[in-house]
């Protein structure tokens, strides 16, 4: 899970680089006084809310699911072996 901390928030700078808008644009999108909170997505400390990260993915021309690819892989995962146990409790 580490690993995807670091990727999610690399992916996130390097898409606003790519579409050339500063943290200052994104911020100023979002309505944020500052860049604080772009920021710290980008740096992994925090993770954009469920409406930022679909706001994020039009800004960004880029599905969510794109975006936060191995964190949705990794859900999958974990239900897959939540249904295996349920499986394996039943008669």
């Amino acid at each position: 899970m580490a690993r995807i901390r670091n990727i999610i928030p690399y992916r996130l700078a390097r898409r606003r680089r790519l579409i050339g808008l500063s943290r200052r644009q994104v911020a100023d999108i979002f309505g944020h006084k500052d860049t604080t909170i772009i920021s710290r997505w980008e740096r992994g400390i925090t993770q954009p809310s469920l409406d930022n990260a679909f706001i994020l993915g039009k800004l960004y021309h880029s599905p969510v699911e794109d975006i936060f690819h191995e964190l949705s892989v990794e859900c999958d995962k974990r239900l897959h072996q939540q249904k295996e146990k349920r499986k394996g409790r039943d008669p």
